[in-house]
């Protein structure tokens, strides 16, 4: 069978530069807003070992970790990760989700450093209900905790695939 065997990986993008995300709710104002993220905005934090991928955000289903089994670099579309899914149930069901098209999107959990890493912006007449867009800017992400394979992604445009070195060659 293509594809299968040791050499299979997971790659995709957790966050895409430039691309709204889908209409979010701040519980603190009651309002909508959107996020955006400018290219450089994890630079702080692209080889921290702490961060891991994780399936759906699920602490219970570590699937790599940077530095050791996974691979996380910017580059000019956006924050890429990239790993070998461990021979564990976590892994298998991922798997088989890429492979039959259940999983195709990708996230990523994140603090922002203090004062310098957001800029708010007021928008008018969208007609999703958003008021406001939040940008995130070059340098200013706090904590990248994970990149995580998800069935529900903030960013639709991020995705996540399985292919084989060879289809990789």
């Amino acid at each position: 069978m293509e594809g299968a065997g040791e050499d299979q990986k997971v790659f995709g993008y957790a966050a895409k530069y430039g691309t709204e995300s889908s209409p979010m709710y701040d519980y603190r104002t009651g309002e909508m807003f959107v996020e955006v993220i400018e290219d450089g905005f994890f630079e702080s934090v692209i080889n921290d070992p702490e961060t891991r991928a994780l399936l759906n955000h699920d602490q219970n289903h570590v699937l790599a970790r940077n530095g050791k089994t996974m691979t996380i670099t910017s580059d000019n579309v956006g924050l890429r990760y990239e790993f070998a899914p461990p021979n564990t149930t976590a892994g298998n069901d991922l798997k088989e989700n890429l492979r039959l098209g259940n999983i195709d999107q990708s996230s990523f959990a994140f603090s922002i450093a203090e004062k310098t890493g957001e800029e708010w912006r007021s928008v008018e007449n969208r007609a999703d209900g958003v008021k406001y867009i939040r940008t995130l800017k070059r340098g200013g992400a706090g904590k990248l905790y994970d990149v995580s394979p998800v069935t529900y992604p903030a960013y639709p445009d991020a995705t996540v695939a399985l292919r084989s070195l060879d289809q990789h060659k």
